[in-house]
């Protein structure tokens, strides 16, 4: 006889009141799919020996081969995993907020387009607002919109941070105040300020070897400008410095002091004279006039004590000092100017005609002989009774107070040289 268990009703309405069993229901035929109660105050539900739905006391989760994918919390539901299907949307109003995967590779929170992710872009056609931060690998970038930071009252502002933490450039507010509506712009090595743009307090330029350019983007200097400067103000300077290769106008309305005026023009002699000598000595250089004659009688050759050309140094008297010019300020050249017209016809076509720049100290006290030092020489050629032109520019720094003498001469012997008409321009550009 089978062991069976029954149940048995009467009546026209047979009912069950609260049956209890230990654990599970089984399904006939099918004993891996059963539902029952694991637990107090757990009951589950199995389908081929894995639990598909357990509901507690604290959650109900739903299951997926063993492991939770959405769980009821205190907060609302959590899911684990992805969510799959075209379309969720707002039941209080579908047709307009919804987030949607309708088309391939594209994630869509839709309220008018608020945020799209197409591919690996993110696009917003408005405000994604971030209580804290906002992290990419690759770019953020505002196509025909606007980047903000909102609530500089509470210190918001754009930086660049490097790998060290350091902010090495920023976009951010004035001072620390909660009212603070003005704006500034830093740039810096590691931590350190090189460049502040602000509204309020200075502005400055403080990398190395820094150069600002105005109008050019090459600048040679500090501040390199290209075009006029316009100040409304007083101002000082220590040197102003010109570019001689172009013209250079400085126009005030009072007067200009400074300590100096670097790479002015200064002209410190326009002379014409005559070379009384007839014939030129050879390798001798004509300073000035001897004692007695007028000024403008180069009369008084100086022996160069070899050729004009290789001999560095010699000395003159010290009563000649007077041929020489003081420097009345540092320099960086000298340029001169000379023409000369010999007499001789054409004896003198072909003969050297050389022109040379010498530097002495300044005699004080003293009669001992005055020794000159040649900083540059240059040779032409006479071309019969003519004026030849030899202009001789010296590149090189030469302090105040400096001696320079500048001598014409001849390295040919012979050189007739009667009543020779002479012009010479010494000028110096200011250092």
């Amino acid at each position: 006889m089978p062991n069976w268990k029954k149940v048995v009703v009467s009546g026209s309405s047979p009912s069950l009141n609260r049956p209890s069993i230990d654990d599970y229901i089984v399904h006939n035929g099918d004993t891996n799919s059963y539902i029952g109660f694991n637990g107090t105050d757990s009951f589950v539900i199995f389908t081929n020996n894995s639990r598909q739905l357990s509901i507690g006391t604290n959650a109900t989760t739903l299951e997926f081969a063993g492991s939770a994918k959405l769980a009821t919390t205190t907060n609302g539901v959590s899911i684990t995993g992805r969510i799959d299907g075209n379309q969720i949307s707002n039941t209080s109003d579908d047709t307009t907020a919804y987030v949607t995967t309708a088309i391939a590779h594209e994630f869509l929170i839709a309220d008018d387009t608020i945020l799209e992710l197409e591919g690996h872009r993110i696009n917003a056609s408005k405000p994604i607002n971030a209580s804290s931060h906002i992290t990419a690998s690759g770019n953020i970038k505002a196509v025909n919109g606007k980047l903000d930071a909102v609530g500089t009252d509470n210190g918001a502002g754009i930086r660049l941070i490097d790998d060290s933490g350091n902010a090495i450039a920023q976009f951010a507010r004035v001072g620390s105040s909660t009212n603070a509506h003005k704006g500034r712009l830093l740039l810096k090595d590691n931590a350190t300020t090189k460049v502040e743009l602000t509204t309020v307090g200075d502005c400055y330029l403080n990398g190395s070897s820094v150069q600002l350019g105005i109008g050019n983007s090459s600048p040679g200097k500090t501040l390199d400008v290209t075009g006029d400067i316009r100040a409304s103000g007083t101002g000082s300077f220590a040197a102003l410095e010109g570019d001689t290769s172009k013209p250079v106008a400085l126009e005030v309305s009072g007067p200009v002091t400074g300590s100096s005026f670097r790479g002015t023009k200064h002209l410190l002699r326009c002379t014409a004279f005559y070379v009384n000598d007839d014939p030129m000595v050879q390798n001798s250089l004509y300073f000035g006039n001897s004692l007695g004659n007028n000024p403008s009688n180069w009369n008084d050759p100086q022996a160069a004590g070899g050729a004009i050309s290789s001999t560095n140094s010699f000395t003159i008297a010290e009563d000649d000092m007077n041929w020489g010019i003081i420097l009345p300020f540092d320099i960086s050249s000298i340029e001169v100017q000379c023409s000369l017209r010999p007499a001789g016809g054409s004896a003198v076509t072909g003969d050297d005609f050389s022109l040379a720049i010498y530097t002495a100290n300044r005699s004080d006290s003293s009669n001992t002989n005055i020794t000159l030092t040649k900083v540059a020489h240059q040779s032409d050629t006479f071309n019969n009774a003519n004026y030849a032109t030899n202009d001789l520019t010296y590149t090189g720094d030469l302090a105040k107070g400096t001696m320079i003498f500048v001598g014409v001469g001849s390295e040919t012997s012979g050189t007739p040289a009667k009543n020779a008409r002479g012009l010479m321009n010494i000028t110096v550009v200011a250092k």
